[in-house]
């Protein structure tokens, strides 16, 4: 199911809303209860919240698609608001604020994401006492009415027959009332806070700090541009490990990587991560603009081109093998995207087809350091 527009006025709704889920069972079968009626079998299922989209997730044998489709089905008709459930999802969650407040990494899911986002409430962690404003009653009213009323999408891949598959699906959810087919309104695209630094401190013992220098690209639904981003991405991953490892001798695995949005138009960012000793984090940054300087400078070598594309085509032969590449990235959401379709038809050619011109025109594009935005996060500094 798509997911309500209220979530964009409730920062932190989601998260509490699939932790909460997920531990209450069924109306009619709380977690245990349900546990205890499919013991025995490989049937698993899981309420997700990705960026636009409400998903319930279940693997199973091949045998036993349809009891995988009725207990879908039961997530959907009976799903369980328990207050327990939620009180119990809290306090695990009150924890994770607790852990996190004392590591590194931690320091950008409380406050890096948010940050890189232009302070957008839909982006990284709430405040913990924003989220423990919410009630069940929210909760209930949100999820609810997706699952009652929203456009349902049923995707099916593995080892199963297909006729079978068909036929149980029409059998549990073809029994369901006739759902909306509106289009929903695109939702406001954050704002990304270039030229901006946001230095945060770490109250933990661990000697090592993080350096995120992020750059705005786009969002991912032009593919040929996406899958071009993301090759000059991993040749920025290269090209750090060289470079950092060079100059300042031992690092933490630097890498890059794109992350194009689906849910906002226009919105992507190039993020640099290097995790350092806290007395380099200054060096390092000004290290990571220097490699863009040059990638947009001089360009982009063959070699640079070859080492990265090389293995990416290798691995494009074994993910297409998977199920989770089919349902994820081919099958999901393709109702209302059918390109996606199209998409895979095209993976491993257009992919093939890349070329230096296209990549150092798409570096010249968005490796901007002007319009970098940076996040240094650091132990605290003991007296």
């Amino acid at each position: 199911p798509r997911t309500s527009g209220a979530y964009k006025l409730a920062p932190g709704l989601a998260m509490l809303s699939k932790e909460g889920v997920n531990e209450s069972g069924l109306g009619r079968l709380d977690k245990n209860g349900l546990a205890y009626a499919l013991a025995g079998t490989q049937v698993d299922t899981n309420f997700e919240i990705a960026e636009d989209r409400f998903v319930l997730r279940g693997t199973c044998a091949s045998r036993e698609v349809e009891l995988l489709m009725q207990d879908l089905y039961a997530h959907i008709v009976d799903p369980g608001f328990r207050q327990d459930a939620f009180r119990l999802a809290a306090e695990r969650i009150g924890q994770d604020y607790e852990s996190l407040a004392r590591d590194i990494d931690g320091g950008m899911k409380l406050h890096g994401i948010n940050f890189l986002a232009g302070g957008d409430g839909r982006f990284g962690m709430p405040p913990l006492d924003k989220l423990k404003t919410y009630t069940l009653a929210e909760v209930r009213a949100w999820v609810s009415a997706a699952l009652n009323q929203d456009v349902l999408e049923v995707n099916v891949v593995g080892d199963v027959d297909t006729d079978a598959a068909i036929d149980f699906a029409a059998t549990y959810f073809g029994t369901l009332s006739k759902r909306s087919e509106q289009g929903q309104e695109t939702a406001a695209s954050p704002s990304f806070p270039s030229g901006k630094t946001l230095d945060i401190s770490v109250d933990t013992q661990i000697p090592k700090g993080l350096v995120v220098i992020a750059y705005p690209t786009d969002d991912a639904w032009n593919i040929s541009r996406t899958r071009r981003i993301s090759v000059l991405a991993d040749i920025f991953s290269e090209k750090l490990r060289e470079t950092v490892r060079e100059k300042l001798g031992e690092s933490y695995s630097p890498f890059a990587y794109n992350q194009p949005s689906r849910a906002y138009r226009g919105y992507g960012l190039l993020q640099a991560y290097i995790y350092v000793a806290p007395n380099q984090a200054a060096q390092v940054a000004g290290v990571v603009k220097d490699i863009v300087d040059g990638m947009v400078r001089n360009g982009i070598s063959p070699e640079d081109l070859e080492r990265s594309l090389k293995p990416i085509l290798t691995s494009i032969k074994d993910y297409r093998r998977t199920n989770t590449y089919w349902l994820d990235r081919v099958l999901a959401d393709s109702l209302r995207y059918p390109q996606q379709l199209d998409w895979s038809r095209t993976f491993d050619t257009d992919y093939a087809a890349i070329t230096l011109e296209e990549l150092q025109k798409l570096a010249k594009t968005y490796l901007i350091n002007a319009k970098a935005a940076g996040v240094i996060i650091l132990p605290k500094a003991r007296e």
